[in-house]
């Protein structure tokens, strides 16, 4: 028997993620650096495989079961054909429109500015810190780790998700629904919450290009390139420095 979401669920379900995966890390951070000198950033990315991921793809597993459908991909919309040109050329626009944000707007100076004067009683683990900061080998295998799982695999996951089964189900609210969905997404990143104003306006662009095109692929793929080459960046400064 087909079962759909009301808004209310639809979002909350975009909430419960990011729940679940703060709830992960603020328990697990503070005793795997302790005990083991993980650093906050190979934390996250435990959150990520062990609960996020999981949790997000057994959403919307249920979600097919509930439907009589076969599996995850039938639950996914926005998947509207499109010229692969066209894919190519809107991913470097979004890629074009993020270096003239970054080059324009004191982002990095918003969040230094909201960790210290909004955030300041935020957990420790949700605080601003360097992912450098633990033991040596496993600092590397997280800077390896986090071009795999935050460069490629989580963006996928979160695409499928948050884009092509979570924003079809605020269809109801027209042209708002990218807005609440990048909204929703933003306020999902519990551990970084000083980054919101960063990740709602670098984000929002490609919503609304997903909600125009009906297609999830251009954010995907530049969700994935964001995310690849900022971990890259990461990973060659620490082998500069090492």
């Amino acid at each position: 028997m087909k079962r759909s979401h009301s808004t209310f669920q639809s979002l909350f379900l975009h909430v419960l993620p990011g729940i679940v995966i703060f709830g992960f890390y603020v328990i697990a951070a503070p005793v795997l650096f302790t005990s083991f000198g993980v650093p906050r950033g190979g934390t996250i990315l435990l959150g990520f495989m062990i609960v996020g991921m999981p949790l997000q793809l057994t959403l919307m597993k249920r979600q097919a079961t509930a439907e009589g459908k076969k599996g995850i991909r039938e639950v996914i919309s926005f998947r509207q054909p499109q010229p692969f040109w066209l894919t190519i050329a809107l991913v470097a626009v979004a890629f074009a429109l993020a270096v003239g944000i970054l080059a324009t707007l004191p982002l990095d100076r918003i969040s230094s500015w909201l960790a210290d004067k909004v955030f300041w009683w935020f957990p420790p683990p949700a605080r601003p810190a360097s992912d450098l900061n633990g033991a040596g080998a496993l600092v590397l295998a997280t800077l390896v780790l986090q071009i795999i799982v935050d460069g490629i695999v989580n963006p996928i996951v979160e695409e499928l998700y948050f884009r092509g089964f979570l924003l079809p189900r605020l269809s109801g609210l027209g042209w708002a629904a990218p807005v609440v969905n990048t909204a929703l997404f933003t306020l999902a990143h519990l551990w970084q919450p000083y980054n919101y104003i960063t990740i709602f306006t670098m984000v929002l662009p490609l919503t609304l290009i997903t909600w125009w095109r009906r297609n999830i692929y251009v954010q995907m793929i530049s969700h994935c390139l964001a995310n690849t080459i900022g971990a890259t960046i990461s990973l060659h400064a620490y082998m500069q420095a090492h």
